[in-house]
């Protein structure tokens, strides 16, 4: 892939996922709608985990949208493994850190965990493979001089 479209596909790629993950469950698969269990104990864990998600789903949004302004291949390197950790982090906050509240007859169960698990699995993938392919490519530090063989 040119260096233009990977920045491009890259790019506009982690946006796209890093969007769908702080807006998702707040209009898309949205979370429950209940915040409050009884009044005195505050908002629920569902609640909570869609406000981690934005804050993380902005980050990648953020770094997707940096992706599309570098073209130094270290610096995109750099970009697509804090997509990588921030695509860990959205999965951890929602199955892990936070959890959603424990009725599985809820929306927060049935529709935005499922959904926040693909999107984030999807930006995993995008960062591992990106990483993979930036780091693998070969490159002139400067203080070679390259071969006319």
């Amino acid at each position: 892939m040119g260096n233009s479209k990977n920045r491009l596909a890259v790019g506009i790629g982690a946006a796209a996922l890093g969007g769908l993950i702080a807006i998702g469950p707040q209009y898309m698969f949205k979370i429950c709608e209940q915040t409050m269990h009884g009044g005195a104990h505050g908002a629920t864990n569902c609640f909570w985990v869609g406000q981690a998600e934005i804050g993380v789903g902005a980050l990648i949004a953020a770094l997707g949208i940096a992706y599309l302004f570098f073209s130094n291949p270290l610096i995109r390197a750099g970009l697509s493994v804090g997509i990588l950790f921030g695509a860990i982090l959205s999965l951890a906050v929602a199955d892990i850190l936070l959890k959603f509240c424990e009725d599985a007859s809820m929306s927060c169960h049935l529709a935005t965990l499922p959904a926040l698990n693909i999107v984030g699995t999807l930006a995993v993938i995008l960062g591992v493979s990106n990483t993979a392919y930036l780091f693998g490519k070969p490159r002139h530090t400067g203080s070679e001089a390259p071969s006319n063989a």
